[in-house]
């Protein structure tokens, strides 16, 4: 599995760079190495980049999220889940995502005090 997933960021990393106006490829660039652990600037840079000219792209913005997520970056994953459900209210994955970080964010809050 991590050899294939390697090799197919190898494979759409040079799709992307061969064709760079080709959103496609980058598009899913973005969401395997969102797959990958760790925070990387140049991951977020992908989506950012992606999400200007795709604003309504809410696979794209919930896989943000999820990725922020396991980031441990949970105010920035909570705005883009919330972004997710304004355009999509019946996104199941965003509103059970987005409840369990807002109830993770109230427990620290009310344990901080």
């Amino acid at each position: 599995d991590v050899l294939l997933r390697q090799r197919a960021i190898e494979v759409l990393q040079d799709a992307a760079d061969r064709y760079p106006e080709a959103r496609g490829p980058r598009r899913l660039l973005a969401m395997t190495l969102a797959r990958e652990s760790g925070f990387q600037p140049s991951v977020e840079k992908l989506f950012s980049s992606l999400l200007e000219t795709e604003t309504h792209d809410v696979e794209l913005r919930f896989a943000l999220a999820s990725y922020y997520r396991r980031s441990d970056m949970a105010a920035r994953a909570i705005l883009q889940l919330r972004l997710v459900v304004s355009a999509d209210s019946g996104h199941a994955g965003a509103w059970r995502d987005l409840g369990e970080l807002e109830a993770a964010e109230t427990r620290r809050g009310r344990s901080q005090r």
